[in-house]
């Protein structure tokens, strides 16, 4: 394999959390794509993966490229999301029953219901001009489903969110507002997986204290992977597939006219602005990414958004088509770590289209659409590693303003 020079991502304020290339990053992919191999970004003293054929590939070689935390977790418990095989193989099995196709088709009925609630509440504030996509229905739609599965009371909700978002990297929280989140989340799942242990019932949480082979810490990592897992990232899904058919209105017309482009449509928003755009991973010895020599012990983001995008993969891939092939895309990753909540995610992106589609005739963008922003990398003193979250670089929205007009009766 012939070695490629080493190239750099960006020059100056240019780089992958900077607000401008967050708001658009796929502009900032395709130089990437252009440049091959992994790209080397000094801003996140990082590698940059960006081609779908690199993306893909490294996605799978978990020898060589992996999730777990140099040192290991701490107290040496394994984490799902931060772990390789065999460990990795172990907690799957255990956890994979709980999303598995049998439970989220006995799931559909419920999510039916409570979206078809949550379209009223949009339908009465587009009334009074203060609808909003993400407010009305795609935030609360996945916070309620999850926190039913895991027997959280419905009080509880608007921490869930709040954890939630803490959880992912903090978005836009300050530093104080993520700890005492995150410490908040940490004693509730400690006290609710106590109290399960004592006194089961028929929801996740106690299911997981059935689990003989997990640590107590265990259960709880487990509780804050499915609070994101059936929530975040679905929430995310829904807000960027409603936001691209609104841009697209005659391709919205084409979903209207025929429902069997529901589920491509929902393909395709996971592959157009996906709602996780790039996870981390670390070396374990030098290795080759395309052409590009990386060396061991390095940080890797691999950018399933920019693989989404690869005309090599997808032909015209800036345009929003649903019905397109898409059987490759990388929406949800690939590989022993493809998403935990993906057949749930899609299930209520599914039941939410399916039911604007039915209820409102007219849905537009009213007002300004505002995104979620990642935190810059901050800088550290004498040379050392700008400090950035391993956590996935997520894509979705604070806020979209609508206006909804009611079908018929």
């Amino acid at each position: 394999m012939t070695r490629r020079d080493t190239h750099q991502a960006g020059s100056g304020a240019e780089h992958l959390f900077h607000p401008s290339v967050a708001r658009d990053p796929y502009p900032y992919y395709a130089r990437l794509r252009e440049a091959g191999g992994a790209v080397y970004s000094p801003e996140l003293d990082a590698w940059l993966v960006s081609t779908h054929r690199d993306v893909s590939a490294a996605f799978r070689d978990h020898d060589v490229l992996s999730s777990a935390p140099p040192g290991g977790s701490p107290e040496g418990a394994r984490f799902l999301l931060n772990s390789d095989p065999p460990e990795h193989t172990a907690l799957r099995r255990t956890v994979n029953r709980f999303f598995d196709a049998k439970t989220v088709r006995g799931l559909e009925n419920r999510v039916r219901e409570v979206t078809e609630k949550l379209v009223d509440r949009l339908l009465a504030a587009s009334e009074a001009g203060k609808a909003d996509l993400v407010t009305d229905i795609a935030g609360p739609l996945p916070i309620t489903i999850i926190a039913e599965m895991l027997g959280v009371p419905s009080e509880r909700h608007g921490d869930f969110k709040r954890w939630s978002d803490a959880t992912i990297g903090g978005l836009d929280m300050p530093p104080r507002d993520i700890a005492v989140a995150t410490w908040e989340m940490n004693r509730f799942f400690a006290d609710t997986v106590a109290a399960r242990t004592r006194n089961p019932g028929d929801d996740l949480i106690s299911r997981l204290t059935l689990c003989e082979d997990l640590t107590d810490t265990e259960r709880q990592a487990f509780c804050t992977l499915l609070l994101i897992a059936g929530n975040e990232t679905t929430t995310n899904l829904i807000t960027n597939l409603c936001l691209a058919l609104m841009e697209y209105p005659e391709q919205a017309q084409r979903v209207r006219c025929d429902r069997t482009l529901i589920g491509p449509a929902v393909e395709e928003a996971l592959r157009f602005d996906a709602p996780v755009q790039a996870v981390w991973r670390l070396t374990l010895s030098e290795c080759d990414i395309g052409a590009t020599r990386v060396p061991e012990g390095a940080r890797v983001l691999l950018l399933q958004g920019s693989a989404n995008r690869d005309p090599d993969r997808f032909p015209d891939p800036d345009r929003f088509l649903p019905g397109r092939p898409t059987r490759e895309h990388l929406g949800f990753g690939t590989g022993i770590h493809f998403c935990l909540g993906t057949q749930l995610a899609r299930l209520e992106a599914t039941v939410v289209l399916e039911t604007l589609l039915d209820r409102v005739a007219e849905l537009t963008i009213a007002g300004s659409v505002e995104r979620i922003l990642p935190h810059a990398p901050a800088p550290r003193a004498g040379g050392r590693r700008p400090r950035v979250r391993r956590h996935p670089v997520v894509r979705g929205l604070h806020r979209l303003p609508v206006h909804a007009v009611a079908s018929p009766r």
